[in-house]
This record gives C-alpha cells, structure tokens and sequence, in this order.
C-alpha cells in the first residue's frame, strides 16, 4: 500500500481529488510489478471517480487531467478507480488534513514494496 499527501494550495475539491487520483496511477506506472496487476485506486469523491470512469464530466478545465489518468490506467492494465465514502475511511481524511500543512509532498510506500 502506498499513501501520499501533498499541499496544492487553493483548489476546488473535485481538483483535488483528481490530482490524488492521478498521483496514484502515476506512482503505480513508475512501478513496473504493479502493471498488469488487480490494484484498486480509492477515492471519497463519486463525481471524480464517475469522471475518471468515463462516466461523462462536466468540467471541462479537468479534460486533459482526466484524458492522462484514462490514458495511465490503460498502462496499468486491471487497475480500477472505485469510490469509497469518506466516513468509512477516516485514514484518507487524515492524509487531506495532512497536505494542508505541507510545503512539498510526502510519498510513503509499505514495506512490502
């Protein structure tokens, strides 16, 4: 399991939810075991997660975000963007928090890999 936060200074939330979503299928591609494996990317957000999907979107200054984390996915092979609410996963609410105070960002990758 990795987990990242990262300050990004004033964006809107579905914003904000489409860079970690990026973030995370960016740093699964730059591992190769990862690519071809079933990895489950989990986001709060069911608009960025509908987005992502190809469940239409409707902002159209995200497009190219969008596109780049489509285009990733397809790198990865049977890694899924799914929604989680955030009640029951108060773990990534805490790395939210986290990025809030950050001058940078942190990567923190499990032991395992």
């Amino acid at each position: 399991m990795c987990s990242f936060s990262a300050f990004l200074g004033n964006v809107d939330i579905i914003s904000a939810e489409l860079w970690a979503i990026h973030k995370a299928c960016y740093l699964c591609m730059l591992r190769s075991f990862f690519i071809g494996k079933d990895i489950h990317i989990v986001s709060d957000s069911r608009t960025a997660v509908a987005w992502v999907n190809d469940e239409g979107f409707g902002n159209l200054k995200l497009v190219s975000l969008i596109y780049e984390i489509r285009s990733i996915l397809r790198v990865l092979g049977s890694t899924s963007v799914i929604h989680n609410l955030r009640t029951s996963n108060s773990y990534a609410d805490s790395l939210a928090k986290r990025g809030v105070s950050l001058n940078g960002e942190i990567v923190e990758w499990g032991e395992e890999f």
